[in-house]
């Protein structure tokens, strides 16, 4: 790191950082099989967020759309409807439509697919508020790949029954 600093100028500070593939930094290999099948609607406002699960989830054999906030997502499930989606990845903090109330819509609406909070939020406050506004589990990021992987494919499994 590097910090340069002049009085009436401001402050430079240059931070070199080492950048993996996102497959690397998921924790995904290429030796990693294929093992999901399902539709995944991936809800979060943070492109890199958007690349790095879809990488994984894709690379085991989901099939993945996206959705940037709370509003496109209800709009994304009521236009595939009940059967449209085998699970739903939702981020709580976003622009428009946050992901609890977007959560609070498709509960209202009657979707029972399942949706899993994925969050920064760590907080047993904050698990309990995801639960309560009917998330079926509640993740938090970062998440690990293979974590992940076995979240998804549990959820789904259960949607299948």
């Amino acid at each position: 790191m590097l910090v340069h600093s002049e009085e009436g100028r401001g402050t430079r500070v240059v931070v070199t950082v080492a950048v993996t593939d996102v497959d690397e930094a998921a924790g995904a290999s290429s030796a990693e099989p294929a093992t999901g099948t399902g539709r995944v609607l991936l809800v979060d406002d943070a492109k890199d967020n958007q690349r790095l699960l879809a990488a994984v989830l894709t690379r085991a054999g989901y099939a993945v759309e996206f959705a940037g906030n709370g509003r496109e997502a209800v709009a994304a499930v009521a236009a595939a409807g009940s059967a449209g989606f085998d699970l739903v990845l939702m981020d709580l903090q976003m622009p428009g439509q946050d992901g609890l109330s977007a959560i609070r819509e498709l509960r209202q609406r009657g979707f029972d697919l399942p949706v899993v909070a994925l969050t920064a939020h760590a907080f047993a406050e904050d698990r309990d508020e995801c639960l309560a506004a009917g998330a079926d589990d509640y993740q938090t990021k970062p998440i690990p790949s293979q974590r992940l992987l076995e979240v998804v494919a549990r959820h789904v499994a259960r949607r299948r029954r």
